[in-house]
C-alpha cells in the first residue's frame, strides 16, 4: 500500500497500488454498493477540477 506523503495526503485516486478493480467488484458484488461519492481532498486543484479528475480516473478504472 502506498503511504501518505509528507503532508499526510493519500495518493491521488487511481494511483498507487490499491487493487481498485477488485475493490469495486467486492463493493458492488458482496456489499451491494450502487453509488459512489467523489469528494474533494487536499490538492492544488479547485474542488470541481479535483472531482472531474477523479471521475475520469473512476471511468478509466471501473469502465463506466
Amino acid at each position: 500500500m502506498v503511504q501518505p506523503d509528507d503532508n499526510r495526503h493519500s495518493p491521488i485516486f487511481g494511483k498507487g497500488d490499491t487493487p481498485w478493480k477488485d475493490v469495486f467488484a467486492t463493493a458492488e458484488g458482496v456489499g451491494g454498493v450502487k453509488y459512489y461519492l467523489l469528494t474533494h481532498g487536499a490538492t492544488d486543484l479547485t474542488p470541481l477540477d479535483t472531482v472531474k479528475r477523479d471521475l475520469e480516473q473512476y471511468k478509466t478504472i471501473h469502465g463506466g
